[in-house]
């Protein structure tokens, strides 16, 4: 039986590489933030960042969501981003 073939640029894999180098969440966090980590795999910079902003009434009616905005971008970006400006900047875009 042939060796089973894993794919590096798989979820699986990369997720795999994490757990092996022990890497936690805030590390995984700040590796983004411009402190980065050994040893991860090239996929890994095509890492997306995704977020959510909700916004609702503050008085009546209460507790009824109005607006939901997402963000996708390249985590890679965010990395290069200088100042606060840069990444508002690559919120526009």
């Amino acid at each position: 039986m042939a060796p089973k073939i894993i794919d590096p640029e798989s979820l699986p894999y990369i997720r795999a590489q994490l757990t092996k180098l022990k890497y936690k969440d805030i590390n995984i966090a700040r590796h983004f933030a411009g402190k980065p980590l050994q040893g991860l795999p090239p996929k890994f910079e095509d890492t997306l960042g995704i977020v959510m902003d909700l916004e609702w009434h503050k008085h009546l009616p209460e507790d009824k969501i109005t607006e939901i905005g997402f963000v996708v971008f390249r985590m890679s970006i965010l990395r290069q981003s200088q100042s606060p400006a840069d990444f508002t900047s690559l919120l526009k875009k």
